[in-house]
Parts: C-alpha cells; structure tokens; sequence
C-alpha cells in the first residue's frame, strides 16, 4: 500500500509539472523541481523547447550546409517517425528521410535560402507558417507548411505547399 501511495504521489508531481511547466515553456522558461515528501529524493527537469523554437530549427536544417549538419539540426527539433510531404518529393518517415530530401534541395539549388515569412500560428498540436524561398539570382518562391508536433514541441509531420492560395 505504501509503493502505491509513492507511486501516486509521483505521479501527481510529474503530471503538475507538465501541465504547469507547459504555461511556463511558452515563456521559454526551464521548470525544475524536486520532490521531498517522497521516500527517495527526487528531482524531476523538463526543458522543453517551445513550438516556435521548434519551427526556427527546421527551418535552419533547411539551411545547413553538409548532411552532418542538417541532421544535427533536425535532430533538435524532429522526432524519429516524423513524416514529411511536399509536392516534389514521396511522403519521408524519418530524419534520414528528411535530411536526404533536405540535402537534394540544396543540391538542386546551391546557395537557396529559407526563411519563415510570417509568425507560427498553432493550437492542438498542430499549426502552419508561411516561409520563402530566395534563389541565388534572387528568385523567389513562396509556401506555406502545415505542421503537427507532440507534448515536447518536437515535430512529427510537416506537409509543406508550394505557391500562394488565390
């Protein structure tokens, strides 16, 4: 009975934690806490990086020069089964997916840039934001991406769309 009252407390605290450090994580500040009142001391750390922090990462891959790098970023901001579609490319599952769509991106148009146009409009695990796209030459190209991430902020499915809506 005593293991189960643990338990239970634990649990409390861990959920109070994420629920209050969510309202927190929005003003981008780490929650850390420890537990006394258990039989064991505890300490429990969320630092999860907001939505928009998220989106800032991604788009930042998309500017990375080199495959080592892209994932490195990716990894910041991406879960390992995210899905990612755009009119150009099949559906990707995963960083490598990604990362090699990333990467031929950039091969196709070496020294392209992206850049998010507009600021990240989300709720309920899902949002959009539009973004640019500016070729060497200064041609540009606009799109807009549909985005679902998880309770850490990460990522985990990206369909981008290509042109303005008329």
């Amino acid at each position: 009975m005593n293991n189960t009252k643990s338990y239970n407390r634990r649990t409390f605290i861990r959920h109070t934690l994420q629920v209050s450090g969510a309202l927190l994580l929005s003003q981008n500040v780490p929650v850390i806490a420890q537990s006394k009142s258990l039989n064991h001391k505890e300490t429990l750390i969320m630092n999860t990086q907001t939505v928009e922090e998220s989106i800032r990462q991604y788009i930042q891959a998309w500017n990375e020069k080199g495959l080592k790098n892209i994932k490195a970023t990716l990894e910041k901001c991406w879960t390992d089964n995210g899905t990612y579609t755009d009119p150009n490319n099949p559906p990707m599952k995963g960083l490598d997916g990604l990362a090699a769509v990333i990467q031929g991106s950039q091969d196709k148009m070496p020294e392209r840039k992206i850049s998010q146009t507009s600021k990240v409009d989300f709720r309920h695990n899902s949002g959009r934001y539009q973004w640019l796209l500016t070729k060497k030459n200064g041609d540009t190209s606009e799109g807009l991406d549909y985005f679902e991430y998880n309770s850490e902020n990460r990522i985990t499915r990206i369909v981008s769309f290509f042109g303005v809506l008329s």
